[in-house]
C-alpha cells in the first residue's frame, strides 16, 4: 500500500480517502456499506453524506440495528 502511495499509482483519490476513513474514523468501518442507504432514508442529514461525523455515524448504526 505504501508503495502504491509514493508511487502515486492511485487512479482515484478517493480510494486513499476511503481507506484513511476505514483505518481512523471510529465506526466508520461498521456502517460504510450502508452509508448511501442511510443517506436515502433521511437517517442523518448532509450535504457531505460520503463523509458523516461521529454523530451521524452513531445514528446510522443505531438505524442498522433497529
Amino acid at each position: 500500500m505504501m508503495v502504491k502511495l509514493s508511487n502515486r499509482d492511485f487512479e482515484d483519490n478517493e480510494e486513499v480517502l476511503e481507506m484513511i476513513k476505514r483505518l481512523h474514523i471510529p465506526g466508520y468501518e461498521h456502517i460504510r456499506l450502508d452509508i448511501g442507504r442511510a443517506h436515502e432514508a433521511e437517517v442523518f442529514d448532509s450535504t457531505t453524506p460520503r463523509y458523516p461525523d461521529t454523530s451521524q455515524i452513531e445514528n446510522i448504526k443505531r438505524w442498522l440495528s433497529e
